[in-house]
């Protein structure tokens, strides 16, 4: 059987090359090199995969789904075999130890996230094991997981398993629309193969965050603006749920995860300003193809976040879009 990893870290540290600098003021715009762009062509129109360095965990036991239902923001009880979902697992205050999918293969649910953090949530979970039926099996390195936009045969957010080749393809919102597969180290995936810069690219369009770039241990998850996606506010109480319940009731809390469009390349990192007050900050940039611009996700302060706002880079400005 197998677990899903995380999605952690995918290498995106490694240098894109650049077929060109084109000059803005004082500022320089990379163009990504033609490669690159060829592959994000690929990527989107379904006829390339990119591989995931990921974390995968597999949890067993007959009280495997009640367990979990009580560590993670979604309905698990009611994950019917077959199915995923988007969650994230919470400390006891409610800020964000992991953003995973769970997937419900029958015999077993299946975590995937980022690389670098199964130890963590192993422990985390393991702690709390009683009594309880449960088992849990960090199964990263004996899986390969990638990631393949495009139409699929699945329904959304839908599961499929064979024992046989040990393998589990699923549907689900991860860089858009498209489908993930786990399979065994060897096995293989139709399609050609690219780098994760291109999927980076498209993930960002998408607006799809990734734990350790733009969710991180200091985020409350309605930060993260995915609260119809990854949270059930009908479920029973679980950890970090007092949190969630009085965000919930205040209707807002200080700071949000946006899309943004940059005049010109900046770092991962880099602060955001609003006068002499600082008032944000970016977690991931990419080329977007589609609109022929650089663009980011960034962690901004409200009132900010409202689609129009300008906020500075340095010298350069930063516009929130929809």
């Amino acid at each position: 059987m197998s677990g899903l990893q995380s999605l952690d870290n995918f290498g995106y540290d490694s240098a894109i090359e650049r077929k060109e600098d084109i000059s803005i003021g004082t500022q320089l715009m990379p163009a990504p090199d033609a490669t690159l762009l060829e592959q994000y062509e690929q990527l989107k129109n379904g006829s390339a995969f990119a591989r995931l360095d990921s974390t995968v965990i597999e949890i067993t036991g007959e009280d495997r789904q009640a367990f979990l239902h009580n560590f993670c923001t979604n309905d698990i009880k009611g994950l019917a075999t077959g199915h995923a979902c988007e969650a994230f697992v919470l400390n006891g205050k409610g800020k964000t130890i992991a953003h995973v999918h769970v997937l419900n293969v029958g015999d077993a649910l299946v975590l995937h996230g980022v690389a670098g953090i199964g130890g963590e949530l192993m422990v985390h979970l393991d702690r709390y094991i009683i009594r309880e039926d449960v088992q849990l099996t960090d199964v990263s390195a004996n899986r390969k997981v990638a990631f393949a936009p495009g139409e699929s045969k699945l329904d959304a957010n839908a599961v499929s398993f064979d024992a046989n080749a040990n393998s589990i393809q699923t549907h689900v919102e991860i860089a858009g629309f498209g489908e993930l597969f786990i399979v065994e180290p060897n096995s293989a995936i139709d399609g050609t193969e690219v780098p994760v810069e291109a999927l980076d690219m498209l993930r960002v369009e998408k607006r799809t965050p990734w734990f350790g770039r733009d969710i991180n241990d200091s985020n409350l998850p309605q930060e993260l603006l995915r609260d119809d996606k990854a949270i059930s506010f009908n479920k029973g109480c679980y950890l970090g749920q007092e949190t969630v319940a009085r965000i919930d009731a205040m209707g807002k809390v200080n700071r949000v995860l946006v899309p943004v469009s940059l005049e010109s390349e900046h770092s991962a990192g880099s602060e955001l300003t609003v006068g002499e007050k600082t008032m944000g900050q970016l977690t991931s940039v990419a080329w977007s193809p589609a609109r022929g611009s650089w663009i980011a996700m960034a962690m901004v302060r409200r009132p900010n976040e409202v689609a129009g706002s300008v906020l500075k880079c340095g010298d350069a400005s930063v516009t929130v879009i929809q």
